[in-house]
């Protein structure tokens, strides 16, 4: 009787014991094994500043895409974040890649031109898609992944170690990629990770307002850097007639002079972030103050990125020398939330 009473009590302290030392010995390993990351790109990040973030890890669990907080910055399924150059030009000038932890390089590819994929052969891009990059090794089942980088500066090799920080090369537009970004992967064990959450399947999104602190993988200054912007502009200018995808991939639209004899006057907007339901307001004005066009449009569904414009026909003649100024406003739920003000010159 008393071994029957014993037994089970010893069977349960060990039990016990053995689930306490598995749960102490697992958590910590868990937590270390966690590389903490710093910025993956050299270039500020911002609604207007020089790089932003097109593209988030899908919180979506649908067929549909949603970004983190709710909005439309992710593709279906996407598994990366796309920290985007805005315009050709600025890529040509060079912004670093740089490692975000230290670790081993175990892949390497850097033969792939940096140019429109359209451009190549579909052979070219077999397999290759991601383009030019590496893949550094952390440790501990973590990696990280650098995507559609520039074949120049990209010197390193399999087995080289790098640093926290360091230079690994230049954003391009190699592989499949339709504008300048640095594509940045993070995997435990095989499966992509959001580093914004930490999270490999997330379950659905939430509102910007709420904080998205636990399980992230960003180092404090660089996820303060990160903050979510959600929407800002692209590019914009002036253009004689409809602008053309190598006018907007340049960011030259302020550059382009308008002839007195231009047959039509076109102000363009290129933006990211947009949302079903918002209300952009285009205007333009004669040097006299008086306004040439105007129009409402209310956007029916969401767009990562969008291009939109307006246009007058030139006048009788020639347009009149002078100042055309051009403004947008973007609002949301009745309010404004962005505004943009230029000036064409026509001399």
């Amino acid at each position: 009787m008393n071994d029957l009473r014993k037994r089970p009590h010893h069977s349960l302290v060990w039990t016990l014991v053995f689930l306490v030392l598995a749960f102490v010995s697992f958590v910590p390993q868990a937590v270390a094994a966690a590389p903490t990351l710093q910025m993956p790109i050299d270039c500020a990040l911002g609604r207007d500043q020089g790089c932003f973030i097109q593209y988030y890890f899908d919180h979506d669990p649908g067929p549909n895409a949603q970004d983190l907080f709710c909005g439309p910055l992710a593709r279906n399924n996407g598994k990366g974040t796309a920290f985007a150059v805005r315009s050709l030009t600025q890529m040509k000038q060079g912004v670093p890649v740089l490692a975000a932890a230290a670790g081993t390089v175990l892949a390497v590819r850097k033969d792939l031109p940096n140019t429109d994929f359209r451009a190549l052969d579909k052979e070219q891009l077999t397999k290759k898609e991601s383009g030019n990059g590496l893949v550094i090794d952390h440790g501990q089942g973590w990696q990280t992944q650098y995507n559609h980088m520039a074949p120049q500066g990209l010197a390193l090799n399999v087995g080289e170690t790098v640093s926290a920080g360091q230079k690994l090369g230049l954003v391009g537009r190699s592989g499949k990629a339709t504008f300048p970004h640095l594509y940045f992967l993070v995997r435990h064990n095989g499966k992509e990770i959001d580093p914004f959450t930490g999270i490999q399947t997330p379950k659905g999104c939430q509102n910007a307002g709420q904080k998205q602190d636990r399980g992230r993988l960003w180092d404090p200054l660089t996820q303060s850097a990160l903050g979510y912007t959600g929407l800002g502009l692209v590019s914009s200018g002036f253009s004689p007639g409809r602008p053309s995808q190598k006018i907007m991939a340049l960011g030259l639209g302020e550059k382009i002079p308008m002839p007195r004899r231009a047959a039509t006057l076109i102000f363009w907007v290129e933006s990211f972030g947009i949302r079903a339901k918002d209300e952009g307001y285009f205007e333009i004005k004669h040097p006299s103050g008086m306004s040439l066009v105007r129009k409402t449009k209310v956007f029916e569904k969401n767009f990562a990125r969008n291009m939109t414009y307006i246009g007058q026909k030139a006048p009788q003649g020639e347009w009149r020398p002078g100042r055309y100024p051009a403004l947008f406003i973007l609002k949301r739920d009745g309010k404004e939330i962005y505004r943009l003000e230029k000036q064409a010159i026509i001399r």
